[in-house]
Parts: structure tokens; C-alpha cells; sequence
């Protein structure tokens, strides 16, 4: 399935998306919709920190603490 990263949305409303998928278990697409987010545009503090949190709610501990730090940057 293809991921539209910013169309109308904002970056709020994308974080909103990505937390569905993630609460819903559905790590990959939310990754994959953090990814595609973070490709799009000027780093957004809330899309690196939502995209630690799934990597980190998905197991991926290394590279969530990569993230994180990143959002936190």
C-alpha cells in the first residue's frame, strides 16, 4: 500500500495516523508512514518522536534510541 505523507494533512494529523497503526498493531505501516513523513520535509520534532515511539513500542530498541535522540535534538 502506498503512503501519502503530507497531502492536506498536517504534521499533527500524521502523528495522529501514526499512533492508530501503532496502538492498533500495525507497526510497519505506521513506520512506514513516519518514514515517508520524515523523507517529505524539514524534520518535525512530534514525527521523529512519534517514529521512536513506534520503533520502540515494536521491540527495535537500538534504533528507537536513535530516534528519540534525534527528536530530541
Amino acid at each position: 500500500m502506498p503512503v501519502e505523507p503530507r497531502t492536506a494533512a498536517s504534521a499533527g494529523d500524521t502523528v495522529a495516523t501514526i499512533r492508530s497503526h501503532c496502538a492498533a498493531g500495525r507497526y510497519s505501516q505506521a513506520l512506514a508512514l513516519a518514514n515517508a513523513s520524515r523523507a517529505a520535509g524539514a524534520p518535525n520534532p512530534d514525527l521523529l518522536f512519534a517514529r521512536g515511539t513506534v520503533l520502540l513500542d515494536w521491540g527495535r530498541v537500538r534504533e528507537a534510541r536513535t530516534a528519540l535522540t534525534e527528536a530530541q535534538s
